[in-house]
């Protein structure tokens, strides 16, 4: 299955330092688990690479634009961290921003000194950096009210928390299970009709009469054949006993020469 993620954000690397951070990010990936494998894939950017890092990555200018892989299967990996963890040696300003299919979110956030993980990473429960600082609230969304303050006390205390509303993934890669079909009606019979259990085609090989056909050809198809005439099963006869005289004949006569 895998764990699916949403990918948002931008980071900012120079064109002429792409081939330099490339190089680096596939020998580091290349000894991390997931889907990446230098010996057999060949990628001439960070826009081919993304993918197995489970996002999309498109330049403009001396930007990287980060977006979701949609056109994929984006499930995180060891790979997946490794990419943005080695991304911090060449990039110096920008941030990415991750959520996970149970809403687990998480950043990675650039500068001159590096890069900081900010939240604790949905996949493997990799902890955040405490410089980084907290994850800040989803933001609310315009016309809907933000959910009352919790209210203190004992009980409060005591109440389990909700559960973490999923990110809601449309995408081929989201392994959405169609709906089952509905059971199928049990079917019925009318007293004395073929496929009626209770009949005498109570047989479980028998198909019932065929639909669609007038009555009368109904009955024939179903009827008893009729018994052979006399006339012909003497025909019959008298021509087996012909065609063995001819064979015996046709013998003597070739042994004769």
């Amino acid at each position: 299955m895998g764990y699916l993620v949403e990918t948002s954000g931008r980071l900012k690397l120079p064109q002429e330092l792409e081939r330099q951070a490339l190089t680096v990010l596939e020998v580091r990936m290349g000894a991390r688990g997931g889907w990446f494998d230098a010996d057999q894939v060949h990628v001439d950017s960070l826009e081919e690479l993304a993918p197995y890092a489970a996002a999309q990555v498109r330049r403009e200018g001396e930007w990287l634009l980060v977006g979701t892989d949609t056109d994929g299967d984006p499930k995180w990996s060891e790979q997946a961290s490794e990419f943005y963890r080695s991304l911090g040696s060449f990039v110096r300003e920008g941030e990415v921003h991750v959520r996970g299919e149970d809403g687990q979110a998480w950043s990675y956030l650039y500068s001159g000194d590096g890069v900081l993980q900010r939240g604790d990473n949905g996949w493997d429960g990799t902890p955040g950096d405490p410089a980084a600082g907290p994850v800040p609230p989803a933001p609310t969304p315009p016309g809907v009210s933000p959910p009352p303050p919790a209210a203190s006390g004992p009980t409060a205390a005591g109440a389990p928390e909700p559960p973490a509303q999923p990110a809601q993934f449309r995408y081929p890669g989201s392994d959405e299970r169609p709906a089952p079909p509905p059971p199928a009606a049990p079917q019925s019979y009318a007293p004395g009709d073929p496929g009626d259990p209770g009949s005498v085609a109570e047989s479980p090989s028998y198909p019932g009469p065929p639909t669609g056909l007038p009555e009368d050809r109904v009955q024939r198809a179903w009827a008893d054949p009729p018994p052979a005439s006399a006339g012909r099963t003497a025909l019959m006869v008298g021509l087996l006993v012909v065609g063995v005289v001819l064979i015996i004949g046709l013998a003597l006569l070739v042994s004769g020469l």
